[in-house]
Parts: C-alpha cells; structure tokens; sequence
C-alpha cells in the first residue's frame, strides 16, 4: 500500500501486487478483491488505484495473480480510511450580490474539504431554513427566482457531516435592483412662460427604481453642474436656475438610471419647452409719468380752489356814489350803481376778468330790506348762451352811516347761478 501509515477521507490510495519471481517468464495476469468481493477483473496492471479514498472504501484487501495454469493469493492488508472534519462553507451568490427583480439567482454554499456526504441547509436573515439537502459533493447550489423585492436581506449556510458538528458561513448580502421606471418631469409653476429674472426649479421623478441616478438635459445637451446661472441638488433629483433669462429659453427633459451586475436601466421624461415672458412697459409708463400726472392734479386742484374762492368770496367792490354820467353818455339816474357781479367765460372755457356791469338798483323807501337787480348788458342774437355768463345776486341794502368814508356799506354777496 502506498502511502502507508493512516488514511484519510478523500485521499489517494495505490495498491500493488507484487509477484517475487516468474520461472516460466509468462504473462501474468492480476486480480484485487476487498472483504472477499472482485474489484478488478484480471489483467496485466498489478496495481489497483483509488484517486480518492472514502471512509466506505475501509476493508480486508488480497490480490490473485495467474499465469494461465497457476493461481497465487497475496496476504491480505487492512485499509482503514478516517472521515476528514468538514471545513467552514463559504457562501456566494451568483450572478452577484445586486439581483434584478424579476432573474433568477443561485445560493453557492462549498468546503474546501470534508468527508462526504455533508448535510447543507440555507437560511435568510431571520434564520428561517430555506432549503436542505444531503449530497456527495463538496458544494450544494440553491437556486431563488424570479427574484422579488422581498428577496433582499442577509443569507448564510452551514454543512456538517459524521465527524463534525455544523459549520456557518459568514452572512452574504442580497441586494434587489428594482429597474427605473416612468420618469416625469415636475415643475412648480404656472405656465411655461417664465418672467426674466424668475427662479424655476425643476424636479425629476420615478414612479419605482431602486437607488436612481438623474441626468439633465437642456435641448438636448448633457447639463453638467458647474455653471454659476443653475445648480443641481446633491441627489440630482432637482434642476434649479436661479434667474431666468433668454439663454435658458428651450426644451427641457431629465434622464433616470440604475445599474444592476451587467445591465444599465435608462428611462427619459417628456420634454418641457419654457420661453420668457415678453416684458411689460405700461408699469415703466406709469412709473415715469407719475410725477407729471401728480404735477398736473396739484396745478388742477389749485386752479379748482382758486375758482371756488372766487366764486365764494365777496367779489363786489365797493360802489362808488358818482355825481355825474362819464362823457358821452345819457345822464345818468340818481339809483345807477357799478358793482362786480360775475365772471365772464370765453369760447375757450377760460376764466376771463372780472366783469363790471352796469346795474340799476331800485330802492325801496324800507331801509335793511332785500332788492334785487339786474344788468344793463344786452344779449345779440350771434352770442352763443356759454360765451357769456351773468351772474345775479340779492343785495341787502343799507342806509349809509354818517361815520362812513361816502359807501354805503353794503354788503354784495355771489350768489351761484340756477
């Protein structure tokens, strides 16, 4: 036997038969038989191999040798294989940790050694058993799928066999990517007519995608984050440009993506095109007018105020007692007085001066008592009724005082036109 000494699960074993002499110098011919039974028929190999003893191959071996007439039996040697420990399983995922939702996937738990059979189990992360299985071979292949979101957590698994208690793997991660999907483009105000110098934030959505990555894209050129007119937030789910102005007039749309071990997953919003709103002058007009128009009230109201105090006010001047008509004129009556008594308009609808008119006051014998008069000034039939205004007015009369200066101290009073 070679080697000699203690055999080990799974180690090679070669057994030779070994003839001292051969007189006759004929072939021979070889057999090898354990605990009795025919493992090789004869033949012309005087050894017998075993590449990988196992514990089941331990026994009583001999072997026969003929040359045709004569057969000769060797002494018999015992074998005695021992079961090897299980070593610590390891645990892989295949294709790899990152499973896309909807593959498949294959739990790969292996010993480096161990005597067979080993019994393999598979649990998640809450230690629920998985799968279990009894095989010959040093690794056991579980395999999961379709793959759902709810396959994402912790794994591991162990192994034992005869002589060994279970050996655990260390806990392997199963990531699940769910692929992007339905990307919208959000934007927070109303219209796409935006005012110059308008803040615009953009957002870019999924309606599912596990760990997205956003791309922007402005007529359809790849914005980069390095400009000083806009930003990109550190998720990148947002595009925000600070003032709106004719260089970012155009067509907008935003790109999300996600990666699973051998696969990109891309998906593209609907483009949005924003112009700029065409500027408005009529608050630049209003502004620039406003002190002429503030100048023109204050010259309107003081010329209202003006008019109103005229109108008001005692306009009549004192009467003037004359002894004798001017020149030219008929004598005049002894009751002929000239006072002020309206104002005039002209076609322009200006206010002319004050016009003194001839008036013909009729007194009464009762002093204090109220008389009226009227103007000598006569109407033609070409004056328009606008062109000219007279205004009348009650006079209270009063006898003069013997103190007084030569008036009569009468007060004259407008009175506004019916």
């Amino acid at each position: 036997m070679r080697p000699e000494g203690q055999l080990f699960d799974g180690q090679r074993v070669k057994l030779v038969c070994w003839v001292e002499a051969n007189p006759s110098q004929a072939s021979l011919r070889f057999s090898f038989y354990r605990n009795g039974i025919l493992l090789q028929s004869p033949s012309v190999h005087s050894d017998y191999i075993s590449e990988s003893a196992r514990p089941t191959d331990s026994g009583t071996y001999h072997c026969k040798v003929t040359d045709g007439k004569v057969w000769k039996r060797s002494n018999q040697l015992y074998l005695s294989i021992r079961r090897i420990p299980v070593s610590k399983p390891e645990l892989i995922i295949q294709p790899g940790k990152y499973l896309i939702e909807g593959d498949t996937g294959s739990l790969i738990c292996s010993v480096s050694n161990g005597s067979l059979p080993i019994y393999y189990q598979f649990y998640n992360s809450s230690s629920v058993e998985l799968y279990w299985e009894l095989s010959n071979s040093t690794e056991l292949v579980y395999n999961i799928g379709p793959i759902s979101r709810r396959d994402k957590g912790l794994y591991h698994c162990s192994v034992r066999n005869e002589v060994t208690g279970p050996q655990h793997s260390e806990d392997i991660e199963i990531a699940v990517i769910v692929p992007v999907t339905d990307a919208v483009l959000i934007y927070f105000i109303n219209g796409t007519e935006i005012q110059s110098g308008d803040r615009l934030v953009l957002q870019c959505r999924v309606r599912e995608g596990t760990e997205p990555q956003f791309l922007w894209y402005h007529d359809n050129m790849l914005l980069r984050n390095g400009s000083a007119s806009y930003h990109v937030t550190a998720d990148g789910g947002e595009l925000v440009i600070h003032s709106f102005q004719r260089d970012n007039v155009g067509r907008y749309h935003c790109a999300a993506i996600n990666n699973g071990t051998n696969t990109i997953f891309n998906v593209t919003s609907d483009c949005i095109e924003f112009t700029l709103r065409a500027r408005s002058y009529s608050k630049e007009i209003v502004m620039s007018l406003l002190p002429l128009l503030l100048l023109a009230g204050l010259i309107v109201l003081r010329c209202y105020i003006q008019r109103r105090a005229t109108g008001n006010s005692s306009t009549v001047s004192q009467p003037r007692r004359t002894g004798s008509q001017p020149s030219g004129e008929a004598p005049a009556d002894s009751n002929l007085e000239y006072a002020v008594v309206g104002a005039a308009h002209n076609a322009e609808n200006t206010t002319a001066d004050l016009i003194y008119s001839k008036v013909t006051i009729k007194k009464r014998k009762e002093p204090g008592k109220r008389i009226a008069f009227s103007s000598d000034l006569k109407k033609d039939s070409k004056t328009d009724p606008d062109d000219y205004c007279i205004t009348y007015a009650t006079l209270n009369l009063s006898e003069p005082s013997q103190d007084d200066d030569g008036g009569d101290g009468n007060v004259y009073m407008n009175i506004p036109r019916k």
